[in-house]
């Protein structure tokens, strides 16, 4: 009986997960069927080209209907990112002085994302449209924030409901779900892509795919509005079961301030869409801090935004690389894309326990082995152009997976509480600020070298990563000492008081 109140608990306890897993799903089910929808827009509309001829990797028609969806891809980046540096600016304050508002900071983005499959949709059945007209979906987060954003509050708000020890295996049990998530939804995405259109005058079956995937983003934000409960009464519950949790420096309702119970508009306002603000947010990175850490966070977040920046590029072209390199199509993508997957997600579930609990390394450790293991399957990917190489770099690679909850989990030990929020959201702009110019670049090398050289850009970024594996080494041998958990906890604690 005792095991299965456990069980019942942790099934109450996944909310997160289950978000995750049932909005990334209905997200990916969609992303590559997009994608091919630009193309065949390019290809019949736009070139006059029959499928068949667009259909042939070595063909003309092929390379030329490619090089057109990379740029409208780089150009679906550039509208992307412009909106996440306006709102992140004022979602970084809102979280840092209203970290019980991140429930609404979660669903209002993933409401934006509903409302861009429905463009979509509309997109679908007026197939004659030019394919540029899809650019206007990017515009909708302007209004209502992008979809990184929601999973930037869903990091945050695990950092500041759960204890020092435990936020990688929790960070990691969500990106087990993201990936599940993926897996299944690009395999379901392309079976559905790969029928009969269920409607007519449907050129492929891109409306049953949209349809699908609104469904289940509109379930995956009813469930998380019903199941999620908010950081302080999280917090109060754990605190309940548990005293010791308090000792933490996680927010509770006492650490309202008296301004707000007074005049929460004004307080509001004030502390969110003011220059004071936004000043007060990039000092998070500029301010001095003891014994070195202030180098350490300025070193930790250019990863994460290099990381940002090699994550946003493939985004956008991995399934024109699939095509020119592995003569992929659509269904074979989603099919072996969703068989490779599942290596990563099997990492991300066992990874933690692995290599943290069982094998007793360190969280700096770790992202040093994420990282080499990343470099490895670049240098790969670039260079073994065959479908068994697309599946060598990712049995080489899937350790990166766990550098993302690695590295939030190392910010988490350098920043106050009261910062979490305010450092992911300035990765988030400064990432796309330089994601604005860095697609475009990229994009540009991509499509010179992508009939001679295909795999150039990921060796590119291979590069990139000896950096990063070095400032990981110098951190290790040199300020290894700052991520210690008993004496941030106090460190902490004393702020608090």
């Amino acid at each position: 009986m005792g095991k299965i109140n456990k069980l019942i608990e942790i099934i109450k306890g996944s909310y997160l997960e289950c978000f995750y897993l049932i909005f990334v799903f209905g997200s990916s089910m969609q992303l590559t069927v997009v994608t091919q929808m630009i193309e065949d827009k390019i290809c019949l509309n736009q070139y006059g080209f029959r499928l068949a001829d667009c259909a042939d990797e070595h063909s003309d028609a092929k390379i030329a209907v490619l090089r057109e969806a990379s740029t409208i891809s780089s150009y679906r980046s550039i509208l992307s990112g412009l909106p996440a540096i306006v709102t992140t600016l004022f979602v970084g304050p809102w979280i840092n002085n209203y970290p019980n508002h991140l429930k609404l900071i979660i669903i209002i983005p993933a409401i934006s994302s509903i409302l861009q499959v429905m463009f979509l949709t509309g997109n679908a059945i007026f197939f004659s449209l030019d394919p540029k007209i899809v650019l206007i979906t990017d515009l909708i987060p302007w209004i209502f924030g992008t979809v990184k954003i929601c999973f930037m509050a869903i990091q945050t708000y695990i950092v500041l409901t759960t204890p020092p020890d435990k936020r990688v295996i929790k960070l990691s049990m969500c990106e087990v779900a993201t990936f599940i998530g993926l897996v299944a939804g690009q395999y379901t995405g392309g079976a559905i892509f790969a029928q009969k259109p269920w409607f007519k005058n449907q050129v492929s079956n891109y409306l049953g795919v949209f349809i699908v995937s609104l469904i289940f983003k509109i379930s995956a934000v009813v469930i998380f509005i019903i199941t999620a409960p908010s950081v302080y009464k999280l917090n109060e519950k754990q605190a309940a079961k548990d005293p010791d949790h308090v000792n933490h420096g996680q927010p509770f309702k006492r650490h309202k301030s008296e301004e707000e119970k007074k005049s929460p508009v004004k307080e509001f306002v004030s502390k969110v869409f003011s220059f004071s603000a936004i000043r007060k947010l990039f000092q998070t990175l500029t301010k001095p801090r003891e014994s070195g850490k202030r180098g350490v966070l300025l070193l930790l977040v250019g990863i994460s935004i290099a990381r940002s920046v090699e994550s946003s590029f493939t985004r956008s072209n991995i399934y024109q690389f699939a095509q020119r390199a592995y003569g992929w199509s659509n269904y074979e993508y989603s099919k072996y894309s969703a068989i490779n997957d599942s290596i990563p997600a099997f990492m991300q579930l066992f990874g933690p326990r692995i290599f943290i609990q069982l094998l007793g390394m360190s969280d700096i450790s770790l992202g040093i082995f994420a990282l080499v293991s990343h470099f490895v399957a670049l240098i790969i990917q670039g260079s073994f152009l065959k479908t068994e190489g697309f599946f060598l770099s990712t049995v080489t690679g899937c350790v990166f997976t766990l550098i993302d909850p690695v590295a939030n989990a190392l910010l988490g030990k350098i920043v106050e509480r009261d910062e979490i929020g305010g450092t992911l959201s300035l990765i988030s702009v400064i990432s796309a600020i330089i994601a604005l110019f860095s697609d475009w670049s990229l994009t540009k090398i991509f499509n010179a070298t992508l009939h001679s050289y295909p795999g150039f850009c990921f060796h590119l970024f291979s590069a990139v990563l000896t950096i990063q594996i070095s400032v990981f080494l110098w951190i290790k041998y040199k300020r290894s000492n700052l991520f210690d958990t008993k004496a941030n906890e106090k460190n902490k604690n004393v702020t608090d008081s």
